[in-house]
């Protein structure tokens, strides 16, 4: 199964590469430590952390972490919140992923036809 991120259509059972960018003064920055994740969903029930367990770092103040969907798992839009200090300062990030089906059928919503839609003569 390839690995999503989270701007992809992502459903149960995927697996999603959440990553954050701290910045100090519009500059990647490094953090004083991996920071910490929580994932949760928008109701506020916490599905992962707080942890920096499987945290990594890709680049200068670029951090990512592979979260695994739950096949049982509600549908939405799902939080996940990053902390962690800068120089002992604490700075924080929230971003958002959705979870959901990917079997739905394509709506034309534009009123034009697409190549591959099926052409009334």
């Amino acid at each position: 199964m390839a690995l999503k991120n989270r701007s992809e259509n992502v459903g149960p059972s995927d697996e999603v590469e959440l990553k954050v960018i701290f910045l100090n003064n519009g500059i990647p920055t490094d953090t004083d430590s991996i920071p910490t994740i929580t994932i949760n969903q928008s109701s506020g029930n916490i599905l992962f952390g707080p942890s920096s367990l499987g945290v990594y770092k890709i680049s200068i103040g670029k951090y990512a972490y592979v979260y695994k969907v739950p096949y049982y798992v509600n549908l939405g839009i799902y939080n996940d919140f990053w902390e962690s200090t800068i120089n002992g300062i604490p700075v924080n990030a929230a971003l958002q992923f959705a979870v959901q089906l990917d079997q739905l059928p394509a709506i034309n919503s534009d009123g034009y036809t697409h190549l591959g839609d099926p052409y009334a003569y």
